[in-house]
Order: structure tokens, then sequence, then C-alpha cells
């Protein structure tokens, strides 16, 4: 099966990271490369793992624009994780198995923008979700959800730390 990643953040090179671990084929990596990295919270240069993977890499701005070179990775399935641009109809029923998102909320509550912030304002519990991306904002069938819990004490630090943690978990189960 033929694996493109679509990302940007922490969550996406954690993410990739494990698609290695496992062993999946990877046939390219797609990193968001914006104007000003001071403005992208958690933000990560993927190319650097990509190229030392052997992994093809290409930087996008909105990767609504880059339908071709998707096209030309040739994937059976797209994970996209840690990008807040919403991706076209016309990406997402590319891939034969679908495209795979990510989401840090125990869905289907929490759903949308800011995440992170909204989990340590509400101190409410958060999961690591993958799911299937459908035509709405974070809504398709769960493939696996890891819940993790959140205290009075966390922070968006250690609410990440948490996150990856479940990530791995969840990962690992799944894969």
């Amino acid at each position: 099966m033929r694996v493109l990643l679509i990302g940007a953040v922490e969550s996406t090179e954690h993410t990739l990271l494990k698609l290695i671990e496992h062993k999946l084929n990877l046939v390219g990596v797609m990193g968001y490369q914006p104007e000003d990295i001071d403005r992208v919270s958690g933000y990560v240069d993927l190319s650097s793992i990509a190229n030392s993977n052997s992994i093809p890499f290409q930087s996008f701005r909105n990767i609504n624009d880059h339908y071709e070179d998707v096209v030309n990775f040739k994937p059976d399935v797209i994970f996209v994780v840690g990008l807040s641009q919403l991706v076209s109809y016309q990406i997402i029923s590319l891939p034969q198995y679908g495209c795979v998102g990510f989401h840090p909320t125990h869905l289907p509550s929490g759903r949308g923008r800011a995440p992170i912030a909204w989990l340590v304002l509400e101190q409410q519990s958060g999961a690591a979700n993958f799911f299937r991306i459908g035509d709405g904002v974070d809504d398709g069938p769960i493939y696996v959800q890891q819940p993790f819990q959140i205290n009075e004490q966390d922070d968006a630090g250690s609410v990440c730390e948490k996150l990856f943690e479940a990530m791995d978990i969840a990962l690992d189960d799944w894969l």
C-alpha cells in the first residue's frame, strides 16, 4: 500500500516516525512551508526526516494548489496530520483507501480549530484520533481513538506530551 503523508507540525513528525517504524511504504511527504514559521505553533520542517529515510519530499503553501503533485505520488492512502487547511474533495477522493485525518480531542466532541488550547482551557479529556476524512470537519468514522486525561496543572506543553504518548499507543495498536 502506497502511503502519502501531508502535514506541518509536531504531530505530523510523530506520525511520520511511527509510519517509518512500522515500515509502511511511504511514497512521499508533503510539508507545509509557511511564509512566517514563527506564526505556526509547533512547526516542524519534515524534509530532513524524509530525506534521511529516502522518502521524496515536497513543500507547499496551499495543499489544494498541488493536486497534480498528489496524483503523481499515486497514493493508496493519504495521512493528513497537523494541517489547519481544509483539504479539497478532489484530493480526499483520490486515494483508493481514503484519507486518514487526525484530531486530539475526544471526538465527536471538540471538532475544529485550536483543540489543544480548548483542552487546556476546559480541562477536558483528550484523545488521539485517527479517522477517515469525509465531507465535514473532523467527523468521519474513527479508526482508532486513544484517550488521555488532562488535569488543572496541565498546560499546552504537558498536554502535547500526553497526546504524543496517546498517538504512540494508537498507532502501534492500529498499524
